[in-house]
């Protein structure tokens, strides 16, 4: 493998990180949708809302190590100063993408756990 394949590689693993993130994050708010589920974590909604503010934390580390590690395998000058400047959007657009959704799951689970319902599973 040489490394323009490795950096290459490297960049489809930003993309896939990122995206198992969204449908991850989108998958949970689709189970708050359950009454169940709202009141079973109604105890703990610090704990989720935590949580779901924290993995993004890691996400993001994690993305930027990548593309660190994606710049320094490709020779300098191996690359037009247009690209660069794409793949340094597609990272923030990435990163962007992440909190969002983050947020999105953090206000949903606090919105979800604040049920009236719930108020005695809360107890």
């Amino acid at each position: 493998m040489t490394r323009e394949v490795l950096a290459d590689r490297i960049i489809t693993y930003c993309d896939a990180l990122a995206g198992f993130s969204l449908v991850n994050a989108l998958a949970f708010v689709v189970t708050l949708s359950d009454p169940d589920i709202r009141c079973s974590i109604a105890r703990i909604a610090g704990f989720v809302i935590g949580t779901n503010l924290a993995i993004p934390v890691g996400i993001t580390a994690a993305l930027v190590a990548l593309r660190r590690y994606e710049r320094k395998l490709r020779p300098k000058g191996s690359q037009d100063e247009t690209v660069d400047r794409f793949w340094d959007a597609a990272q923030v657009i990435r990163m962007t993408l992440v909190w969002l959704v983050a947020l999105f799951v953090a206000i949903g689970s606090w919105a979800a756990t604040r049920d009236p319902s719930c108020a005695l599973a809360a107890g």
